[in-house]
């Protein structure tokens, strides 16, 4: 998959969560653009950025809408 394909502030996410957890280090901003991302993630008392089941769903749907061959993880075919 080109990341390229994907807006950047979830491209950001996608690079920066933890695969299994979705926890986000510090640094990383918000998603800005998209209202279902930003209301799937949550700061922790320790100032991490963590995100809910919600999110992971919000982002599940935003790629399932892409092609097989272009989704994070998949070989360009």
């Amino acid at each position: 998959m080109n990341a390229n394909d994907l807006p950047q502030d979830i491209r950001l996410w996608l690079l920066a969560a933890g695969k299994d957890t979705g926890v986000l280090e510090q640094d990383v901003p918000l998603p800005m653009a998209h209202d279902a991302i930003k209301r799937g993630l949550v700061r922790e008392a320790s100032g991490d950025w963590v995100l809910t089941v919600q999110g992971r769903n919000a982002i599940d749907k935003l790629l399932s809408k892409l092609p097989m061959s272009r989704r994070v993880g998949q070989p360009l075919t």
